[in-house]
């Protein structure tokens, strides 16, 4: 028996460790609150920040925009802050704030595109370390534009290219700009030797965006979970060391 909960514990230990999660994706995820983050946030302020923009500024520990930075927007009609920051539930980020980007370039190919791109840097100084975790709530953009995440390693090398494909059942953003919320999602990223830097770029094939917002950017040191498929390998694994300990009882 002893033999088998010790396989079962390293299998656990293998499938959870933090490098078999390098590079893992994360939503999109419908984002509402705080509450709706992936992460684990109960070390905020200390190993774990989250930048909601309410005072105006992105101004959290250990971080910064650099290359044409992007703006925070005050309350507006048009201003798609992350719902619940006003307090209150009712499908519109209005009276909130929001962080839209400013850097756009120009793809040429057939048919033409744009690019639309923030970019943080981490500085592993004032941190004491580089996140291992980041996302963001994407809440406004082009109807059936692509989001991608650009990543730099610990060693300022670009380490991953993800890419969140539109989609015509399940895209990301719609074509209101009236501040409401029905398209605001998480995504983010998990990836275990530090982020030194990311760039988070929308493309869109229309012309006339000029801009995205994103809000409640998020990023730290996060524990990963088990998911699904390693809980049922866990459970696999304790219900043959009972039957193989069962077993030899009958022997």
């Amino acid at each position: 028996m002893r033999r088998y909960l010790l396989l079962a514990l390293g299998v656990t230990t293998c499938l959870i460790s933090p490098e078999s999660k390098a590079g893992q994706l994360i939503g999109p995820v419908p984002y509402r609150s705080a509450a709706d983050s992936p992460f684990n946030l109960s070390e905020l302020g200390a190993t774990f920040f989250l930048e909601d923009f309410e005072d105006g500024a992105l101004n959290t520990i250990g971080v910064r925009q650099f290359a044409q930075p992007g703006s925070v927007l005050a309350p507006d009609d048009m201003t798609d802050s992350v719902d619940g920051d006003d307090g209150i539930f009712d499908g519109f980020g209005r009276e909130g704030h929001a962080l839209q980007s400013i850097s756009k370039s120009v793809d040429l190919s057939d048919p033409p595109g744009v690019f639309l791109s923030l970019h943080f840097e981490f500085n592993a100084f004032e941190l004491g370390f580089l996140p291992n975790a980041f996302g963001f709530a994407w809440t406004d953009g082009p109807a059936f534009g692509a989001v991608i995440i650009d990543v730099w390693d610990d060693q300022n090398t670009i380490r991953d290219h993800h890419y969140w494909p539109p989609s015509s059942d399940d895209r990301i953003g719609d074509d209101t700009l009236d501040g409401a919320t029905n398209e605001d999602f998480f995504l983010g990223i998990y990836g275990p030797s530090g982020l030194s830097k990311v760039i988070v770029t929308t493309f869109t094939h229309d012309s006339n965006i000029n801009s995205f917002e994103l809000d409640h950017l998020q990023y730290g040191l996060a524990v990963p979970e088990p998911n699904t498929v390693q809980l049922i390998a866990i459970a696999s694994l304790a219900l043959f060391a009972c039957w193989s300990r069962r077993a030899t009882e009958f022997v």
